[in-house]
């Protein structure tokens, strides 16, 4: 049984307040393709900047790094934000597939339940007619 996952808009959410500031799926495969080199750069810069006394390996300010780690937080974000759009539409699909296929099962199983009724109604008729028929 799959969880329910629910993908909506939120104001408050990250994606959706910033998309329109979101780089493009081809400028985030160009510029951020080594991702745990970005990763480690933009951590030790800012933790550099919070805390001087850090030696982490920081090569450059964190006024000149800050709008790439930003971008780059930006296209991590929207790769997972289509992560979760495909598998909501993936769990939407199979939901729906899931409720026709229940839907013409049901169908089928109110058919069969008529015709069986139907079958020992008129049975019944038959075997009632003809033995009054016999006893007259």
């Amino acid at each position: 049984m799959s969880s329910i996952i629910t993908v909506a808009y939120s104001p408050n959410d990250f994606y959706y307040t910033t998309s329109n500031m979101v780089p493009s799926s081809e400028q985030c495969a160009i510029q951020y393709a080594d991702a745990a080199a970005w990763n480690e750069k933009c951590n030790n810069c800012y933790t550099k900047q919070v805390n001087p006394s850090f030696t982490g390996n920081c090569d450059v300010s964190w006024n000149d790094i800050s709008a790439n780690c930003y971008n780059f937080q930006l296209c991590k974000n929207r790769t997972m934000a289509d992560l979760a759009n495909t598998q909501q539409n993936k769990n939407s699909g199979a939901d729906e597939r899931y409720a026709n296929a229940r839907k013409e099962y049901d169908f089928e199983l109110l058919h069969t339940v008529n015709h069986i009724s139907g079958i020992i109604i008129i049975g019944y008729l038959t075997y009632y007619f003809l033995s009054q028929k016999s006893s007259v």
